[in-house]
């Protein structure tokens, strides 16, 4: 599982150095509570982020959404100091080297993470066949992404953790139905987003009828 928090670089720069870490202190704190509760085991923490390992899938995935619930309390009795954060999980085979964890699941665990959005848990689809016995859990299927350093696309599905329809601080448009399909379109617009933040700018012209659904499209890829 890797953590991360949203917008700490922003905070620094709003409120200051100090109030950043007080925020990512207040942060670790939080997922370290939760840690103990499921049995996950810190391995390191990188700036504004942490990765944890756990023996059981089920486990990870129940500690995500303790971990989001908490901060949403959090963030609910204190709105002046929100923060967010976004969690990814893979499931398979690692190296433990030292006090550190090696692997292409590692890897891919921070490229799920890297998807999901402020106060959301991402998953891959080995994690939902690893919780497949488990009938409390629900996974919302998010589609196909491109992860950085894999040749195939990836489907992810969304965690949800909480009754709401959204989690503290994070708007929707009112009135969409669920976008269904195009998964084909949405992994090369999303294929084409990386690689711009990677430096490989360019252009996509979009074409259609009208009422197609071109600017739905583009809404759902950002």
């Amino acid at each position: 599982m890797f953590t991360d928090m949203v917008g700490s670089t922003d905070l620094a720069a709003r409120h200051g150095d100090d109030a950043a870490h007080a925020a990512v202190e207040a942060f670790f704190r939080l997922v370290r509570d939760q840690l103990g509760r499921h049995g996950g085991i810190e391995v390191k923490s990188y700036g504004d982020g942490q990765l944890v390992m756990f023996g059981a899938a089920v486990n990870a995935v129940r500690c995500a959404m303790d971990v989001q619930a908490a901060l949403d309390e959090r963030n609910r009795s204190r709105p002046h100091e929100a923060i967010a954060i976004r969690i990814g999980l893979h499931v398979g085979d690692v190296t433990l080297r030292g006090s550190d964890l090696l692997g292409a699941a590692v890897n891919a665990a921070a490229r799920v993470m890297a998807k999901a959005g402020p106060g959301e848990v991402l998953v891959s689809a080995d994690v939902v066949a690893a919780c497949e016995g488990d009938p409390a859990l629900t996974f919302r299927d998010r589609g196909m992404y491109w992860l950085r350093g894999f040749m195939e696309r990836w489907r992810l599905y969304e965690v949800p953790w909480s009754d709401a329809p959204e989690p503290t601080g994070i708007t929707v448009a009112e009135g969409r139905t669920p976008f269904v399909g195009r998964e084909d379109s949405r992994a090369q617009l999303r294929r084409l987003v990386d690689e711009a933040f990677e430096g490989r700018g360019g252009f996509l012209l979009l074409g259609g009828e009208a009422g197609v659904g071109k600017t739905r499209l583009v809404h759902q890829v950002a």
